[in-house]
């Protein structure tokens, strides 16, 4: 079976979530607010029959379990509900415990990414790291901190420090620091009036440029409609803006954001858009990709302003170019376009196994992984790039060499559902039996 998988399949895949066609499948990437079945649909995760979430496999919640907040969980004697299998943190969660019916799921399978190995050795057997599960540090990496991640946190970002979440109820809320999180009061509902009644599949991306936080939605119907929405976290402010097919966001140091997609407000195309917040905010078409188009694709900024972003080939794969900072930032100021020039962006990234991408510093960080024969997600490895602006005025990135950060066991019982690059630090999300949980890496 290939891995392509965990890339954007197709525009459809990407942007429309579910129902989909039994060709293009449910990822991660495409569900990230429910759980995929076993046909390789995306599924609202919410139900005791298909219950989960961050596109892990589907649970089936029986016997003294019910699914709430996309996880199955037994009710208490006290009123309160544990998640079953015990405490979160340590315990089975959604995408990553057997069901109560004792079949196993997605990140806690002999088929999440591997099979059975030595004498009946399973997902549902095999020793894990409390932290990392069947991950290894490579080089010189080390843990900073972790923490479990409370049920129905969907995507996560950074916002001067303290970690931000929208929620399965499609709310943003705060979540704080590791490693003690915990869900605050709802902020704002990221969806636009219009849209709260309807079905909505959220964006895997919050990006924060200091002041504001950007994250966004799309729906199913022509032209896959969705709405990226601009919120002021301190006082709840918020300015939805029309952006079909929006898939990945990034923030720039001048407050302005980049947003991968088919369109914003009133400018189309497939590639990259500009947002500059206002009143009202300011929209335009930035540049289209130079690569056959098959789906949006991940976008990223690094410390010292290289933007590295791409898109789903015609043929599933994915590719990510990186472009200097003098090739696109006076389109943003200017609200203009420009043409990217493919022989002037080298690839940073390509093929069916690109997951996910962010920064550490002035290199880019990219997740490796894909799906097994069962469309099980697994995760091989996360690499870094090294990324260098030589010379001055106009310049080209120089793409270096990837060197491993973390690299997955034989059985891959441990998947990465997200990766949030901050300085030299990065969170990543990380998904098994034991639970949904971040952990904070350095160099």
């Amino acid at each position: 079976m290939s891995t392509k998988t965990w890339m954007m399949m197709s525009l459809v895949t990407v942007l429309s979530g579910c129902p989909q066609p039994q060709s293009q499948r449910c990822t991660p990437q495409n569900c990230a607010s429910g759980c995929c079945t076993e046909g390789g649909f995306c599924a609202s995760g919410d139900v005791n029959s298909a219950c989960g979430i961050s596109g892990a496999a589907c649970a089936v919640c029986s016997g003294a379990t019910t699914c709430q907040m996309n996880e199955c969980r037994t009710v208490a004697s006290g009123g309160g509900a544990a998640s079953a299998g015990g405490a979160a943190g340590g315990s089975a969660s959604a995408g990553g415990a057997p069901s109560a019916g004792g079949s196993a799921t997605a990140g806690g399978s002999a088929s999440a990414g591997g099979s059975a190995v030595d004498a009946g050795v399973s997902c549902a057997t095999v020793t894990l790291d409390p932290v990392l599960g069947t991950f290894s540090l490579r080089g010189t990496t080390m843990v900073a901190s972790s923490g479990a991640l409370p049920a129905g946190t969907s995507s996560l970002g950074l916002h001067n420090g303290e970690l931000f979440t929208v929620t399965t109820d499609r709310q943003l809320r705060r979540l704080g620091t590791l490693p003690t999180l915990s869900l605050g009061p709802a902020i704002v509902d990221v969806r636009a009036a219009a849209d709260r009644d309807a079905g909505t599949f959220l964006g895997g991306t919050i990006a924060s440029n200091g002041q504001q936080l950007l994250t966004g939605y799309t729906k199913t119907g022509a032209g896959f409609p969705g709405v990226v929405a601009l919120v002021q976290p301190e006082d709840a402010g918020v300015e939805y803006v029309s952006a079909p097919g929006n898939y990945t966001l990034a923030a720039l140091s001048s407050g302005a954001f980049i947003i991968n997609g088919t369109g914003l407000g009133s400018a189309t195309g497939n590639g990259l858009f500009a947002l500059r917040p206002g009143t009202p905010s300011q929209t335009a078409l930035l540049t289209t990709f130079p690569d056959a188009f098959g789906g949006s694709g991940y976008t990223t900024v690094t410390g010292n302003g290289v933007l590295v972003a791409g898109n789903a080939r015609a043929d599933f794969s994915n590719v990510a170019r990186a472009l200097a900072p003098s090739s696109y930032l006076g389109s943003v100021a200017s609200g203009s376009s420009f043409t990217y020039v493919a022989a002037d962006a080298p690839i940073v990234a390509e093929g069916d196994e690109f997951a996910a991408l962010t920064t550490m510093q002035n290199d880019a960080v990219v997740v490796r992984g894909g799906y097994d024969a069962s469309f099980t997600p697994f995760t091989v490895r996360v690499e870094r790039v090294t990324l260098t602006l030589p010379g001055s005025g106009v310049q080209t990135v120089a793409v270096g060499a990837a060197t491993p950060l973390l690299e997955n066991g034989a059985l891959r019982c441990t998947r990465v559902f997200t990766a949030i690059g901050a300085g030299n630090e990065l969170y990543v999300g990380l998904d098994d039996r034991q639970g949904r949980r971040l952990v904070k890496l350095t160099p």
